[in-house]
């Protein structure tokens, strides 16, 4: 966790430069290197989760995931805020010209990195080993194959990169906000039946 909370925020931080020089950088720095730091940290939380509520699994883990889906309710408040605080318009190209804006992009990754820097800090403070006899793994409750449990988990993490793929394409046909509208509706629909 705490290597992946340092690469986590490396990532971001270094966005800063990279921003500031070319677009392969900055894919590197926020696409890859940041991506890799999240897949180390996200998974920990929820399968702590499940191991202290063995016969909860299902409702823990909707909350602990729900923490990742929510961060926009903040960081996007806040980005607008410290980018684009008098609410300036793009223009019709739909790029946004203005230097203030422009210059205060590459320190808001700065500021980002701070901010999740901080709240990964407080999660790995609050931290606690569990006692030997809670500790079992969530697969091995159900599946006892560890084989057939690591090709169904490299099956799956294909099939989420191939989704990203796909809905990345269908958003260069329809519009972005149709999309996004689209697949919350799907997500709520989804929690709503469970």
């Amino acid at each position: 966790m705490i290597i992946g909370s340092c690469v986590f925020c490396f990532g971001i931080a270094g966005t800063y430069w990279s921003i500031q020089h070319s677009l392969v950088t900055t894919i590197i720095t926020y696409g890859v290197i940041d991506t890799l730091g999240f897949v180390c940290c996200f998974g920990h939380p929820v399968v702590t989760a499940v191991e202290l509520f063995p016969n909860k699994k299902g409702f823990v883990t909707g909350p602990v995931a729900s923490g990742f889906a929510v961060t926009p309710l903040f960081m996007n408040s806040v980005q607008t805020f410290l980018v684009n605080p008098n609410n300036l318009q793009p223009a019709s190209d739909g790029y946004f010209y203005n230097d203030e804006i422009i210059e205060s992009v590459p320190a808001l990754f700065l500021i980002m990195a701070s901010i999740t820097g901080g709240i990964l800090l407080i999660g790995l403070l609050m931290y606690e080993e569990l006692p030997q006899e809670l500790k079992q793994t969530y697969g091995q409750t159900f599946i006892g194959d560890d084989t057939f449990l690591s090709i169904v988990g490299s099956v799956a993490g294909a099939v989420h990169a191939l989704s990203r793929v796909t809905v990345g394409l269908i958003q260069d046909k329809i519009s972005h906000k149709y999309m996004m509208n689209s697949l919350g509706f799907t997500c709520v629909g989804v929690e709503g039946r469970r």
